[in-house]
């Protein structure tokens, strides 16, 4: 483009090319869980790597044993920046399972963090 900003030559990208960013970024750390007073209300938590590519995290739940990571388990994308969540909307009646990945600004996703487990309290009769 010239000082005009007119296009005067263009270049079309090689099949093949292989100079685009394909290293997927780190997993958050520390990812944990704390059950919140509410029935089914937890609160997420996770430590931010130091890498300057990393756009958002992916946040993935499910009730029946370690989510995929996959659009279907996804239920939040939160900015960088962002170190927490309170998820409002799991099954009150059963464990919530949960994993953190990281997103960098070419789309590569990291791998899921451990799966994290926090369900419904227990209830304990006087007694036992």
């Amino acid at each position: 483009v010239d000082a005009s900003g007119t296009v005067t030559s263009s270049k079309t990208a090689a099949a093949g090319q292989t100079d685009f960013w394909t290293t997927p970024p780190p997993a958050p750390s520390n990812f944990t869980s704390t059950a919140l007073p509410t029935p089914g209300q937890y609160r997420l938590a996770w430590t931010e790597p130091s890498d300057s590519k990393i756009r958002y995290y992916n946040i993935y739940y499910s009730n029946a044993g370690v989510p995929p990571a996959t659009q279907q388990h996804r239920i939040a994308s939160v900015p960088v920046g962002t170190y927490a969540l309170v998820d409002w909307l799991a099954v009150r009646s059963q464990p919530a399972y949960y994993q953190i990945t990281s997103v960098d600004r070419q789309g590569n996703e990291s791998s899921a963090t451990q799966s994290i487990r926090v369900g419904p309290p227990t209830l304990r009769f006087k007694g036992q």
